[in-house]
């Protein structure tokens, strides 16, 4: 019995040790859930960075088809992440779905095939890592 309750403990370490803390968690996820209705996103628009991932969330009772694209047709941008085979992801209730990387700044496009109305534009701004780094004189900060 003392033995089960180490290696349970043991584990429950090294769990601890792996997970990633909640303020990570926190720090990825906020503000790039894009949410859907019946046949509309949370926003229209939204603006990251390069490296960043979009979760989006079906929390409708209606069945999405997400593709790269504008008002229901698929049109491929080079530079967005895969949608998985045939570039879509099929998204029914309760689905939470994470995008790969956006690498390449610019701005895409992304829409229900079902529903022409839902509209997302992606703005890519470059990575935060490559930003100009502050001058010696000061910091790099808006002027006014």
């Amino acid at each position: 019995m003392k033995l089960a309750c180490v290696f349970a403990a043991v584990g429950a370490i090294a769990l601890a040790l792996v997970a990633p803390r909640p303020s990570e968690s926190a720090r990825h996820a906020s503000g790039r859930v894009i949410s859907m209705g019946h046949e509309v996103f949370g926003r229209s628009k939204i603006t990251i960075h390069a490296g960043d991932r979009l979760t989006f969330a079906n929390g409708s009772a209606w069945l999405h088809v997400l593709i790269p694209g504008n008002g229901a047709r698929l049109d491929t941008q080079p530079g967005i992440p895969s949608f998985g085979a045939r570039d879509a992801h099929l998204s029914e209730h309760g689905d939470r779905w994470l995008t790969g990387a956006w690498t390449v700044p610019g701005t895409y496009f992304i829409t229900c095939q079902l529903h022409p109305e839902m509209r997302l534009a992606v703005h890519v701004l470059p990575s935060r890592s490559t930003a100009p780094a502050a001058s010696a004189h000061g910091s790099a900060g808006p002027t006014g």
